[in-house]
């Protein structure tokens, strides 16, 4: 009895839709290179569809999954977004007060330079050499 049950024949029907067409066309296709028979084409095919669904997980778990860490993903750039706009808050008095700290010391530099304009200077006359003022005289004579 049990040599009875090994053998179990089942029957594929292919529809004369485009689908099942194509299907029929792509089983044609790999039992014309002979690398396998019809009954091993049809286990594998089930074997795929039925055994390994059952051990990964599901689409829509995937999907749950990739939301969740999505939402995670956009908890972060909130948080961040946060903390940036309080940094630059902390910063924005600072930086008026160097721009304003600096504007003052431009018109500081400004006033200065006008009031301390340089006085001209006078052309010092070089002291005459007392050798050249003795021989001065001798000079004018000769």
């Amino acid at each position: 009895m049990t040599s009875d049950r090994s053998k179990i024949s089942r029957v594929v029907k292919f529809a004369a839709t485009e689908a099942d067409q194509t299907l029929l066309q792509s089983v044609e296709a790999a039992l014309a290179q002979r690398r396998i028979s019809f009954s091993d084409l049809c286990k594998q095919a089930l074997r795929q569809l039925l055994l390994e669904s059952e051990t990964a997980p599901t689409t829509l778990a995937l999907l749950a999954t990739l939301e969740q860490q999505l939402m995670t993903l956009q908890l972060q750039v909130m948080r961040l977004e946060q903390q940036s706009q309080a940094s630059q808050a902390s910063y924005a008095p600072t930086l008026q007060q160097w721009e304003q700290q600096l504007q003052q010391l431009e018109e500081r530099v400004t006033r200065l330079e006008s009031s301390a304009s340089p006085a001209p200077e006078v052309a010092a006359e070089p002291e005459p050499d007392p050798l050249l003022a003795r021989l001065a005289p001798l000079l004018e004579d000769f």
